[in-house]
């Protein structure tokens, strides 16, 4: 809770401890000095204003005594409610770090669908997406799962454009197909296979045939390959 709301709180806290001591004293009048009538807001200020009267000399301390217990103990109660609504909260020793629950995703709208979020994951039966465009890890031994955990629903999930190393050619096989029926463009580009099976890519297409845009498109190639930077002196240039 900020500052500005507990400061908010405090005050109506107050005001209901002030509201409750009105009542609390008024009662406590009509008990001490064994007067039968109704209670209401301003009995207790009623006697207050009659302190001066001699007839009510007599019951002076009894009223004073009804007031200070009537508006004392909301008041106490009052202050007991401040120190844990303003106490700092204490560090913890040991860190206070915790896997999330689901109020956290939900909070986070890591259970919502996302065209673009990432697959990371099941909980309570819904699908935990990261979105954003934060970046995602993982890392696991071999065959434990990371293809069809991850990747896999990631491939059938993810609306945007992606680049996948797909060495043993699995995820192209399993996921291609479904991409493509979504109205994605899939490319398998894999020059070094036996069977032949792949798309070609000529970086070269980009340049023009026409001798007066050749040389400029050429070196456009070049400078996106080899941009001139602060090291563009390195002897690996």
């Amino acid at each position: 809770m900020s500052s500005n709301l507990r400061i908010v709180a405090a005050f109506g806290l107050l005001l209901l401890a002030a509201i409750a001591g009105i009542f609390f004293s008024g009662q406590l009048i009509l008990m001490l000095l064994k007067v039968a009538a109704p209670l209401s807001v301003d009995t207790y200020w009623s006697y207050v204003k009659a302190l001066d009267l001699p007839q009510f000399a007599p019951y002076a301390s009894k009223i004073k005594l009804a007031g200070a217990i009537g508006f004392g103990v909301p008041l106490l109660a009052w202050i007991a409610l401040l120190i844990p609504l303003f106490k700092p909260k204490a560090a913890a020793l040991h860190g206070d770090a915790r896997f999330a629950s689901g109020s956290d995703l939900a909070k986070k709208d890591m259970l919502k669908p996302s065209p673009t979020g990432i697959v990371v994951g099941k909980h309570g039966g819904k699908v935990v997406r990261l979105p954003g465009q934060q970046f995602v890890i993982l890392a696991a031994p071999t065959r434990s799962g990371k293809g069809v955990g991850i990747v896999i629903p990631n491939l059938l999930d993810y609306q945007g454009s992606v680049v996948v190393l797909d060495i043993k050619q699995e995820n192209f096989d399993l996921t291609s197909g479904w991409r493509k029926s979504q109205g994605q463009e899939v490319f398998l580009f894999n020059p070094f296979a036996e069977d032949g099976r792949t798309h070609r890519w000529n970086p070269l297409s980009y340049i023009s045939p026409d001798p007066a845009f050749r040389v400029s498109d050429l070196m456009s190639v070049a400078a996106m390959l080899y941009p001139d930077g602060s090291d563009a002196t390195s002897p690996q240039f």
